[in-house]
């Protein structure tokens, strides 16, 4: 594909992802979670496996 038509078609999709950009809110979302561990350490891991998971949604899709 030469070089110009390219540009175009890269131009062309550039408002239509910042309009879908303008649109998306933020969605806090609280929920606990259990814990356990008898030491610093043991708690840290323990967050670790059991706590929130950035990135991913519940399924563990990105």
């Amino acid at each position: 594909m030469k070089p110009a038509i390219l540009l175009l078609l890269l131009a062309a999709m550039l408002p239509s992802a910042s309009a879908r950009a303008g649109d998306w809110k933020p969605v806090e979302k609280v929920e606990t979670y259990a814990v356990s561990g008898q030491t610093a350490p043991e708690l840290y891991a323990s967050i670790g496996e059991k706590g929130p998971v950035i990135g991913k949604d519940s399924a563990g899709n990105e």
